[in-house]
């Protein structure tokens, strides 16, 4: 794991999280009026680069998955793509957790949660100096991949905790799917943005695209959210798949 870190902290639960069974009521009444979710969905192609986003050093990676979701949904709403480097994941970093590069003992990682928290009061300043912002997150139930495909197609990206599993990194260091390796132990938390499905759940970590089975999303899922950020969105109101954030906005709102 030396060039590999991982640092997500599980969220607990509360009684702001919704319910499966009102998040498919919503699903289902949103998709009889909006485009039936197809077979493949992702715009995982607009960004050329992800980058690492200092994920290979410190326990940032709840961070620099954010990060990576932004830039998808700003590519998303045809707006410039957010830039970050190392430099703004590590002061970000800093500011929600208290970590002090100083101290390496204060690099203890982060509850997604907390994160949420924070990016709806301040948010996150990307290279150029723009801060980004989210207006709302809701709990998906873990492992369901129903919830998982919609909330991918509805919002662009999905936010995803894993318990990653020893194999994990011999098959991402072999160009190979995450698949369920009987007999094996799990090394801590991990934050992943799931941001396309193609046959196989498309998810961005250390700096790129990793292919996952259902059936590993289905063991290792801790925890699961939705985000929803206006960014996604283009001056029109709509998302590439026609989406509208008023529609969006409203429906959440009665959840």
């Amino acid at each position: 794991m030396d060039d590999y870190k991982l640092g997500m902290i599980n969220s607990p639960y509360t009684s702001k999280a919704i319910n499966l069974k009102e998040l498919k009521s919503y699903y289902k009444d949103a998709l009889t009026t909006l485009p039936k979710r197809p077979l493949a969905f992702g715009h995982e192609d607009l960004i050329k680069t992800w980058g690492m986003l200092a994920n290979d050093r410190l326990g940032c990676c709840v961070q620099s998955g954010i990060a990576h979701q932004i830039m998808l949904w700003t590519a998303m709403g045809s707006k410039p793509i957010a830039r970050f480097t190392d430099k703004e994941i590590e002061q970000h970093y800093s500011e929600v957790t208290g970590y002090n590069p100083n101290d390496p003992s204060t690099d203890n990682g982060t509850m997604p949660a907390t994160e949420y928290k924070y990016l709806k009061n301040y948010g996150i300043k990307d290279t150029d100096g723009n801060v980004h912002k989210i207006e709302k997150h809701i709990a998906l139930e873990p492992g369901d991949l129903d919830d998982l495909y919609n909330s991918t197609y509805l919002f662009g990206s999905s936010c995803i905790g894993i318990q990653v599993p020893e194999n994990a990194i011999d098959q991402f260091e072999q160009g190979k799917p995450w698949s369920v390796v009987a007999g094996t132990t799990t090394e801590g938390g991990h934050y992943i943005p799931a941001v396309a499905y193609r046959g196989s759940i498309y998810v961005v970590t250390w700096g790129r695209i990793q292919k996952m089975t259902q059936k590993f999303y289905e063991k290792y899922c801790s925890e699961a959210a939705c985000i929803l950020t206006p960014e996604m969105f283009n001056g029109n109101g709509y998302t590439p798949d026609g989406f509208h954030i008023d529609e969006l906005k409203r429906d959440l709102n009665l959840l």
